[in-house]
């Protein structure tokens, strides 16, 4: 997927101690395909585990991001898993907001 490697390099660049756990397409429950990128890296010295979640239409992507505390991830991830699951880009209920892709 192009759009996942140039996400991955733009972090490269970004993180001098980035390390990628995985990445990757997957669909969701509902049914919606998605691209996952799960990274970790540190702040200062805390060190972070981030899970980007890309839904691309066309020229647009959506992202749903959780950077948590690494020592945290098996209190917060579960939390963000279910929202992820959730997720559908195609239910009418569902309000999705175009988001610049930009560095942080």
């Amino acid at each position: 997927n192009s759009f996942g490697n140039t996400r991955i390099s733009k972090l490269e660049s970004q993180y001098r101690d980035f390390h990628l756990v995985s990445s990757g397409p997957f669909i969701t429950s509902t049914g919606s395909p998605l691209y996952k990128i799960e990274y970790m890296h540190t702040e200062g010295i805390l060190p972070i585990t981030t899970t980007e979640i890309w839904s691309l239409k066309g020229k647009e992507a959506f992202m749903l991001l959780a950077n948590v505390d690494t020592s945290e991830t098996s209190i917060y991830m579960p939390i963000f898993q279910k929202m992820i699951n959730s997720f559908s880009s195609s239910a009418p209920t569902t309000v999705l907001h175009p988001a610049k892709v930009h560095s942080v």
